[in-house]
């Protein structure tokens, strides 16, 4: 049986970096009320430090859970590790895939297993977040590729999903002749009017994402005549976020609605993990 003062493991597993959060009792607690954790990050070629890491600690995890979308091979790695880790020692290791149910949050995906894990754990940590609670919540990941994802009154209603900031940059680079590399540098608006190909490109990409973003905050507004919290996460944010305020700040006066919600949110994955590690620990038993 678990209980709060085991010591647990949460893993997101991307295409390019593991993250790890390691919480020695969940029951310890920072001012902020949240559980204390230590979180580190590895590379895929990282992944034999993983023992090495988890040996800094004072007690070993006996609760693992995790979402891979970085295929089988990392996922055995990772796996050869723990057991590295643990040697005799007993442990449970958990890794969760989409579901047309888990806990409380429904989804609403036409054939549930094809939605990635790290989505859909995502959406579990947004879905409590007590902005969530009355009004419809979006989530806008800028990573490798940028991801759109919509939760109301506990249902993920779906979202969109298009080439990152990086990825356009780099097919546009490769498949076009005579197009410049782009180097994002310091983040700013788009220009109106570009004046050289670099800022032409830079600008035009920019604006392909926030637009997209605000083509699903007004879907919902016209779905449900709300005004969605927006929250967004990834490394790409700093260079889309001050065109999209921009954007919805327009929109907000126009809809007439009060207030812009515009709210960055760390590691929603992981934030979706320890509400299911909360779970098990609750209830003794993992599913």
């Amino acid at each position: 049986m678990y209980d709060a003062s085991k010591a647990v493991l949460l893993i997101d597993a991307g295409n390019t970096r593991i993250k790890f959060v390691y919480y020695e009792s969940l029951s310890c607690r920072t001012p902020e009320g949240l559980p204390k954790s230590n979180k580190f990050i590895l590379t895929h070629d990282e992944i034999e430090r993983l023992s090495e890491r988890l040996g800094q600690f004072n007690k070993k995890p006996t609760l693992v859970i995790g979402v891979n979308v970085a295929g089988s091979i990392i996922a055995a790695k990772i796996s050869k590790q723990l057991r590295l880790h643990h040697g005799a020692g007993t442990y449970e290791q958990y890794w969760l895939s989409s579901q047309p149910q888990l806990l409380h949050l429904k989804n609403a995906y036409i054939d549930a297993s094809q939605l990635g894990s790290d989505r859909w754990l995502a959406m579990l940590g947004l879905s409590v977040h007590e902005k969530a609670q009355h009004r419809p919540v979006m989530l806008v990941s800028f990573g490798t590729a940028t991801t759109v994802d919509t939760v109301y009154q506990s249902e993920f209603l779906g979202g969109l999903i298009f080439p990152g900031l990086q990825m356009m940059a780099d097919s546009l680079a490769q498949g076009t002749a005579q197009l410049p590399a782009i180097k994002w540098g310091k983040s700013s608006l788009p220009m109106t009017f570009p004046l050289s190909t670099a800022d032409a490109l830079e600008s035009g990409m920019i604006a392909a994402q926030a637009a997209a973003v605000l083509r699903q905050w007004t879907c919902v507004v016209e779905q449900y005549g709300l005004n969605p919290v927006v929250f967004y996460a990834g490394g790409a944010a700093d260079y889309v976020v001050p065109e999209l305020h921009r954007l919805l700040a327009e929109q907000i006066r126009l809809h007439g609605f009060d207030t812009m919600e515009l709210v960055p949110f760390d590691d929603p994955v992981l934030a979706g993990l320890l509400v299911y590690a909360q779970y098990c620990l609750q209830d003794s038993v993992a599913h």
